[in-house]
């Protein structure tokens, strides 16, 4: 749809603090609208609307107020061409995103206004910028590298940084260096029983899975939200419990530490003792005699056939990989099983789950695609609403060409009368150099806009000849003939949304237009599209024939 002008003499202002000490100083909220509401009065112009943000880093575009003011400027209704702020660092201290967001929005016709960094809107004017953003990217990580020291010292004297503390322990205030408040973990009594119990049970041959289950049924709750194994997990790979705690540290979901270089050590009041520690870490690597810093056994392929697709009808989690425990026979593969990744977390009490065999799976669902779902005849059904689908879009898309050639048509006359005006010795100053640059970057919207429409084609004809679903068919069959093959992954991936599995039914979501465009390749495969791009889906439920043994795994 056509887009409203922006105007430079009408104007937003966006202030943000990024911490409750900056908000008491010369830079605190009220100074920064302050400073830019004068900024406005002295230059004429039209304050529409102020945006306040508190508490927000600078280094991060994924703030509410800011992502609020972004949309309204790029909105086409949007008028404001002047985005006012204190400083350059106000707006954006990460130099790209400070570049990339300012590109976008001078293509719209809105410039960012530093009231008190001001520089021209000229190519001197856009280095100056540039200077002062850099500087903004440099101070911060100067801030980081001492915020981060500062921190470090902190915890080498005996005190708290984090917001939540290990299980098992609480936080203290206690009185510091110079009389100032501190925070000192301390044992939590209840949690701390707790700790100990789940060590002992661990050690004594229960497993992580099992007391996330008996843990749940006797209403036990790990501060408010149920235990799953990978909770259990983590309070056995916490060292703190044996009075080590450790700050700048990286864990995994399951408590397994990656060291950190800047790994800082404290010695806190320990809730067990050493011994019970290291007897539950052995039994653990004998669980998994895997690399523990990598959580998965040596052999184990890289993923699986439907990894990432199939889905849970009963809870809507996705399912994951699950092992028996069993050891496979030498020269035979392990036994492995698709499930209910709430059900392996949390057991059967969260969602009863439905476990496969995944080589079963994978047998039963490729047999499917390529022997009932990916046939001539139901090829030809989907083209037919593919098709459909097209004949409405290019509808649309041809109401949108002709608005587009129109707006188009416009900006190029009011160009052309500006230019006229400039020749025949009009002064710059009333024919608004500003207006000409906006009237510009409208245009080139549009042409990229027209561009885009322009570029999407109609199906080719040699589609609809049966010569083409054969092929394609044909070849469906001969890259699912073998479950372990790139070549039937990568068709799975590029063809299939999910597939959702209730007990013995199943639900395939294909993706319509991404099947149309395999059928209307040639040659091999192309790469599968952006998965997180949407795309029209179609949906097939089927129950597996008992010669598929699709079964729950006893």
């Amino acid at each position: 749809m056509p887009t409203a002008p922006t105007d430079p003499l009408i104007a937003i202002a966006y202030a943000r603090v990024s911490t409750a000490e900056q908000a008491e100083g010369g830079m605190s909220l009220d100074a920064q609208l302050g400073a830019m509401r004068a900024h406005t009065k002295q230059r004429g112009l039209t304050l529409l609307q102020e945006y306040v943000e508190r508490g927000a880093s600078g280094t991060d575009d994924d703030r509410p107020e800011f992502q609020r003011m972004i949309e309204a400027l790029l909105a086409p209704s949007n008028t404001v061409g002047t985005a006012l702020v204190l400083h350059t660092s106000r707006f954006m201290r990460d130099v790209e995103l400070a570049r990339r967001y300012k590109r976008e929005l001078r293509r719209r016709g809105v410039r960012v206004v530093a009231v008190q960094q001001e520089v021209g809107d000229d190519p001197n004017g856009e280095l100056m910028e540039g200077v002062y953003e850099l500087f903004d990217q440099h101070e911060s990580r100067i801030i980081g590298v001492r915020t981060r020291a500062a921190m470090n010292e902190n915890v080498r004297a005996g005190f708290f940084n984090g917001a939540s503390p290990p299980f098992g322990f609480a936080v203290e205030r206690v009185e510091g260096p110079g009389g100032r408040s501190k925070r000192k973990l301390v044992p939590n009594a209840e949690e701390a029983a707790l700790v100990r119990s789940i060590f002992e049970r661990y050690a004594g041959g229960r497993g992580a899975k099992a007391l996330a289950r008996e843990l749940n049924a006797d209403g036990i709750r790990y501060r408010g939200r149920p235990w799953s194994r990978d909770r259990v997990l983590g309070v056995l790979g916490d060292r703190s419990a044996i009075g080590d705690y450790r700050w700048g540290r990286t864990e995994t979901r399951t408590g397994k530490v990656r060291e950190d270089r800047d790994q800082v050590h404290a010695r806190v009041e320990p809730v067990i003792d050493e011994a019970l520690f290291e007897t539950a870490q052995a039994a653990r690597r004998n669980r998994d005699p895997g690399d523990p810093t990598k959580g998965s056994r040596k052999g184990r392929p890289p993923t699986q056939l439907l990894g990432g697709l199939l889905r849970c009808g009963r809870c809507g989690e996705r399912y994951q990989l699950e092992t028996s425990g069993k050891r496979s026979p030498p020269g035979k593969p392990e036994y492995r099983y698709y499930n209910c990744s709430s059900a392996c977390r949390a057991g059967k009490e969260t969602c009863a789950g439905y476990r496969v065999r995944t080589d079963t799976m994978d047998t039963a669902v490729l047999a499917f695609l390529a022997g009932e779902l990916f046939t001539p005849d139901r090829c030809r059904t989907l083209l037919a609403g593919v098709v459909a689908g097209d004949t409405a879009a290019r509808e649309h898309a041809g109401a949108q060409r002709a608005a587009l050639e129109a707006e188009l048509a416009d900006l190029d006359a009011r160009v052309t009368r500006w230019a006229d005006a400039f020749e025949k010795g009009g002064d710059v100053a009333e024919l608004g150099v500003e207006r000409l640059r906006a009237l510009r970057a409208r245009r080139e919207e549009v042409v990229q806009a027209l561009h885009a429409l322009s570029g999407a084609s109609s199906l080719p004809p040699f589609l609809y000849k049966p010569e083409t679903l054969d092929r394609f068919t044909a070849r469906l069959r001969t890259a699912f003939a073998d479950p372990q093959s790139d070549l039937a992954r990568a068709y799975v991936e590029r063809l299939v949304e999910s597939i959702v599995l209730t007990d013995g039914d199943v639900a395939v979501h294909g993706k319509a237009a991404e099947v149309v465009a395999a059928m209307a390749e040639k040659g091999p495969i192309h790469a599968a599209r952006n998965r997180r791009a949407k795309v029209r889906t179609y949906v097939v439920g089927w129950r597996p024939r008992h010669d598929s043994n699709v079964r729950p795994a006893v």
